[in-house]
């Protein structure tokens, strides 16, 4: 049921102690309403702020949505409907990002939903097949109730099923579906995985050989697994092929042999790997003036003063080198960064320059030219807190970066950090100014020729580093 506007994003952190969740759903008309849906003993547990759901909506069935707030009442002659299911077991957003997007959302009086489509790659849920798997196969129907039974006799013929192909199949009402399916779900006779279907942004892996038992009788493949030791008992199976010349029909018969084991491992798709390889560059000696600028950026960073700060230097001064040591003592305080730069090709430069200084591992680039298993792979990291450092152009001041400890935004004057169309329309400085004030972050813009009010901003609050 529709609610007023209100601060959504309230001190609940979870539904344990709440009878509704307050939903946002994906449809951008409806601006930033949210609906109240109630909460199902069966997942009272799992509810929390971020998650992604699906919940019933009037003529439009079964729609995606996201958790954003919790409460305990509604008007007597409201009755809530129940949510059908959570989509994901990690929240796609903390309460923090969320009154982020919700200050955007009415700073540049643009809908929510709109805010958060640009923030959060909803398509990634749109593009996500949900499939049930019957995990227990001893089961005596007649101990459920007649839908339970229905939904575990069709999985018994097939143990894996498409939901909607289940639901389609079993002709069992939505709402009593989905409460069939979470109460089996809790008694863990099924369980339920997300697939994506499009190949460009599912989970990759490759397969890795791995030694287990080096003695053999056989000469040729003891070299083979003496080999493989040399290789730190561990490779990827298409490089250990070439590496010991041999083939997979002869691996096969190390598996069998007990000599060796396959392994399905996760592939980070990065396009900054191809410098993986490459020898970090070192920190070069900074000279007085990029020694005094960095003081100042360093004090601030130590302060958590995220007050901006103006570097002014001509071209070619070393303002790079000064972004390059504040991010290392950034990162030396266990917190990370996000750099801006008005274009892609520049922030492409950037990326690869900030890869060969931190190394592949810690950096990720963030643009709209990036494919989208790569930016699907850099997404699922940033969730995770795997990545340190984040380049990118303009949109990539939404990067759900946690810990967020400094952002640099480079040629700061340039007029191709604001978004003119389409919606939301926004400018990427002052998002990431308030953005600063929120994480209490440390900011440093950078420019030879300053935006006027950014210069007049600086110099009448002393924070010009020239």
């Amino acid at each position: 049921m529709p609610e007023k506007p209100e601060d959504s994003a309230n001190n609940h952190m979870s539904g344990l102690s709440c009878r509704y969740a307050q939903v946002i759903v994906n449809i951008p008309e409806l601006d930033t309403r949210t609906f109240s849906y109630l909460i199902p003993d069966e997942i009272r547990e799992s509810v929390k702020i971020g998650l992604p759901v699906l919940v019933p909506f009037g003529n439009q069935g079964a729609v995606n949505g996201f958790i954003v707030g919790f409460g305990n009442y509604l008007p007597e002659n409201i009755k809530a409907k129940a949510l059908y299911e959570i989509l994901d077991t990690e929240p796609v957003f903390d309460l923090e990002y969320l009154k982020f997007l919700e200050w955007i959302s009415q700073y540049y009086c643009c809908n929510l939903p709109t805010v958060m489509a640009t923030a959060i790659p909803m398509n990634f849920f749109a593009k996500t097949k949900r499939i049930a798997c019957l995990v227990k196969s001893e089961i005596i129907e007649a101990e459920f109730d007649n839908n339970r039974q229905i939904l575990i006799k069709i999985l018994k013929e097939k143990n894996v099923m498409n939901l909607a192909t289940l639901h389609k199949r079993s002709k069992i009402p939505s709402s009593k579906f989905y409460e069939a399916i979470r109460k089996l779900k809790k008694a863990q006779i099924i369980d339920i995985e997300n697939t994506i279907e499009d190949k460009k942004q599912k989970t990759q892996y490759e397969k890795t050989i791995k030694l287990i038992e080096k003695n053999t009788s056989n000469k040729r493949y003891t070299a083979i697994l003496e080999k493989l030791e040399e290789l730190s008992g561990e490779c990827l199976l298409r490089v250990f092929l070439k590496e010991a010349k041999t083939t997979q029909s002869t691996v096969n018969k190390l598996i069998d042999a007990g000599n060796v084991e396959i392994i399905e491992k996760e592939i980070y798709r990065n396009p900054l790997l191809i410098f993986e390889n490459e020898e970090k560059d070192e920190f070069p000696e900074l000279n007085f003036d990029q020694n005094m600028a960095l003081k100042k950026v360093t004090k601030a960073i130590e302060n958590e003063d995220y007050e901006p700060l103006l570097l002014y230097g001509v071209t070619g001064s070393g303002k790079t080198e000064v972004y390059f040591r504040a991010i290392k003592s950034v990162l030396e305080k266990g917190k990370n960064v996000i750099f801006l730069a008005p274009e892609i090709p520049i922030a492409t430069q950037l990326a690869k320059r900030l890869s060969k200084r931190f190394g592949t591992e810690d950096v990720a680039i963030w643009h709209s030219n990036v494919s989208e298993g790569e930016k699907y792979d850099v997404w699922q990291k940033l969730r995770n807190n795997k990545i340190r450092i984040i380049a990118g152009a303009r949109s990539a001041v939404f990067a759900p970066v946690k810990n967020l400890g400094l952002i640099v935004i480079d040629e700061e004057h340039e007029s191709s950090y604001k978004q003119t169309t389409p919606a939301p329309r926004y400018n990427a400085k002052t998002v990431a100014i308030e953005r600063a004030r929120r994480s209490n972050a440390s900011i440093v813009l950078g420019s030879a020729t300053p935006e006027i009010t950014s210069y007049y901003r600086a110099s009448n609050t002393n924070r010009v580093l020239s």
